[in-house]
């Protein structure tokens, strides 16, 4: 398989339909999770392991933009 396609995901992140920043890729027999660059990010033998450790991590990067949106507003006087 490929790497994909490659999103700018400061866009994709404001969009209303706004794709996750990493994603459970099925490569070489094992399940990855991969960034919007294709960086490989963990290794897993099973699905259920990867989807889990997936949405951990973009809860976890919502979460950071989300925090650094506000301070940037705060010293913009927002």
């Amino acid at each position: 398989m490929g790497r994909g396609r490659v999103f700018d995901l400061k866009s994709k992140m404001n969009a209303a339909n706004e794709e996750e920043a990493y994603q459970v890729r099925f490569e070489e027999g094992r399940h990855r999770i991969v960034d919007a660059e294709g960086n490989v990010y963990l290794d897993c033998g099973d699905p259920a392991s990867a989807g889990h450790y997936a949405e951990l991590m973009n809860r976890a990067f919502r979460r950071g933009y989300k925090a650094g949106l506000r301070k940037g507003w705060q010293k913009a006087g927002r």
